[in-house]
C-alpha cells in the first residue's frame, strides 16, 4: 500500500488546501514520531491540560451540577428499567456497562469511574494531538492541543458525565488517521456511527475520484464495519435492540434546546408564556408544543433533507472530478456537523461535544487561516453559552415566562450556530481542490 504525505498552501489569507506531494518519510514514520512540538512545549501544554481540568474538577466540586444522566445509565444497568438506554444504538451503550462492571454497583463509585473513563479518553486523544506528525507548524500543534484543553472547561460536566464524548473523539481520530491510514480511518468512522448514528453522514469524506481503487476500499471498510457491528449486535442483543434507536427517533417532537424551537422558547420568555407548553416527553427529553411548532418540525425537515443534498453532492464531485483530500474531508466534515446540528429537531446538551475533537484536528492542520480560527472562538463561546443555559438557567427554558436569563442565553447560542454553519459552508464553497495527484491507497 503506496502513500504520499501532503502539504497544503495558504493562498491569500485563507486556508486553500491545495494539496502537493512533499519529500517526507512514509506515513508509518509519520504518524506519531514527528510532531514538531519541543520539550518544552510538551511540558506547558501538558501543564495546561491539567490546570484546564483540575478547574473543571473544582467546578463539579463546588457547584451543584444535575447528575440525572449518568444516574439513568446506572439504574438501566442495573435493571430498574426494563427498556432503559434502547433509546441508545447498542454498541454506545458498551462503555457505561464497562464502567459498571468495575463499579461494584455502587452509585458513587459510577459516578466517580465514569468520569475518570471520560477523563482518560480526553487525555489519550490530548496525547494524539501532542504527537501527530500531520501538523502543519509548531504554532498549529499548540493551537489545536491547547484548544481540546480549555474545550472540556468550557463545556463542562457534559464533557465528563456523557456517552457522546466517544463517537465524537473517534471522529477525531479517524479524521487524524485520513492522511496516513484512510482504511482505518474508514473503519473508526464505521464504529463511530455504530456507536451514536450521526458519524454515519461524515462517510462522503470517505470518496475519492472514481478510478482511484482507494474510494472502493474505503466504502467497502466503512460499510463492512457496519455490518459486522450490527451482526454482532444482532447475535448479542436481538435484532429488535439493534433497530430501537430508528424507532425511537421517529416519535422524538421539537425539543427545547433546539435552533428550530427558539423563536417560540423566545416568545413564550417575553409575553406569550400561556401560548406554550413544555412537557417531559416518551423521548426523554422536554418538547415545546403550540402555535408555530409544526412550522418549524416542517423546516427542521427540509433542513435535514437539504443537509443530506449537500452531502451527496460533495460526494459526487469528488467521485467525479477526483478533487478528494484529507484537508478537505476535514472542512467538509466540520460543515456537516454544524448543518446537523441546525438542522435537527433536538439539540441535547452534550451534542457541542461533536464539534471539540474534528475542530482540534482542523487547527492542527491550520497557518492561521480566518475560518477555522473563528469556529473554534465560536465553539467555545457556544460552550460556555450552553453551561449558561444548562444547567445553570435551565428553568427559565422549561418553564415559559418564568425567567430571561437562560433564554437569552439560549438564543444567542442557537444564533452563534447558525452563524458558524454559514461560515462553514462559505468556506466548504470557497475550497478550491486542486488536480489530485496522490497515489492510491
Amino acid at each position: 500500500m503506496h502513500h504520499k504525505f501532503y502539504q497544503g498552501s495558504i493562498d491569500k489569507g485563507s486556508l486553500d488546501f491545495t494539496m502537493t506531494p512533499a519529500a517526507t518519510p512514509p506515513p508509518s514514520s509519520l504518524a506519531f514520531s514527528q510532531s514538531q512540538l519541543r520539550p518544552a512545549d510538551r511540558v506547558g501544554l501538558w501543564v495546561w491540560w491539567f490546570a484546564c481540568h483540575l478547574i473543571l474538577l473544582g467546578v463539579l466540586a463546588t457547584t451543584e451540577i444535575p447528575e440525572g444522566d449518568i444516574r439513568y445509565y446506572f439504574s438501566s444497568l442495573r435493571g430498574e428499567f426494563p427498556d432503559g438506554l434502547t433509546e441508545y444504538p447498542a454498541i454506545g451503550t458498551w462503555p457505561a456497562h464497562v464502567v459498571f462492571w468495575f463499579s461494584h454497583r455502587s452509585t458513587e463509585h459510577y459516578l466517580a469511574m465514569f468520569g475518570g473513563f471520560c477523563m482518560v479518553i480526553d487525555g489519550l486523544f490530548f496525547v494524539l494531538l501532542l504527537n501527530s506528525g500531520a501538523a502543519r507548524s509548531r504554532k498549529s500543534q499548540i493551537l489545536a492541543a491547547g484548544f481540546w484543553a480549555v474545550f472540556a472547561v468550557c463545556t463542562g460536566h457534559v464533557s465528563v458525565q456523557r456517552l457522546d464524548l466517544v463517537p465524537a473523539v473517534l471522529v477525531g481520530v479517524a479524521a487524524l488517521l485520513l492522511f496516513y491510514y484512510p482504511r482505518i480511518s474508514s473503519a473508526l468512522l464505521g464504529t463511530a456511527t455504530m456507536i451514536k448514528l450521526w458519524p454515519g453522514v461524515l462517510a462522503i469524506g470517505l470518496v475519492r475520484g472514481y478510478k482511484r481503487k482507494a474510494t472502493y476500499w474505503c466504502i467497502a471498510v466503512f460499510v463492512g464495519t457496519i455490518i459486522g457491528l450490527s451482526a454482532l449486535v444482532a447475535m448479542i442483543s436481538g435484532v429488535q435492540r439493534l433497530l430501537s434507536p430508528f424507532t425511537y427517533q421517529g416519535v422524538r417532537g421539537l425539543q427545547i434546546e433546539s435552533i428550530a424551537a427558539t423563536p417560540m422558547i423566545v416568545r413564550g420568555a417575553f409575553g406569550a408564556a400561556a401560548e406554550y407548553s413544555v412537557t417531559y416527553a416518551a423521548s426523554k427529553s422536554y418538547e415545546i408544543t403550540g402555535p408555530g411548532v409544526d412550522a418549524a418540525i416542517m423546516v427542521t425537515n427540509v433542513l435535514m433533507f437539504a443537509t443530506l443534498v449537500f452531502a451527496v453532492a460533495w460526494a459526487l464531485r469528488g467521485f467525479v472530478k477526483d478533487t478528494w483530500s484529507p484537508d478537505g474531508s476535514l472542512i467538509v466534515w466540520v460543515t456537516l456537523i454544524f448543518m446537523l446540528l441546525v438542522a435537527n429537531k433536538v439539540f441535547s446538551p452534550q451534542y457541542i461535544l461533536w464539534l471539540g475533537p474534528i475542530m482540534a484536528v482542523v487547527l492542527l492542520r491550520t497557518n492561521g487561516s480566518k475560518y477555522p480560527l473563528a469556529l473554534a472562538w465560536l465553539m467555545l463561546l457556544m460552550a460556555v453559552l450552553g453551561q449558561i443555559v444548562y444547567p445553570y438557567y435551565y428553568d427559565d427554558v422549561v418553564h415559559p415566562g418564568t425567567g430571561t436569563l437562560g433564554v437569552i442565553g439560549l438564543a444567542i447560542r442557537n444564533g452563534l450556530m447558525v452563524v458558524s454553519m454559514i461560515v462553514s459552508l462559505m468556506w466548504a464553497i470557497s475550497h478550491r481542490p486542486a488536480a489530485n495527484t496522490q497515489a492510491n491507497a
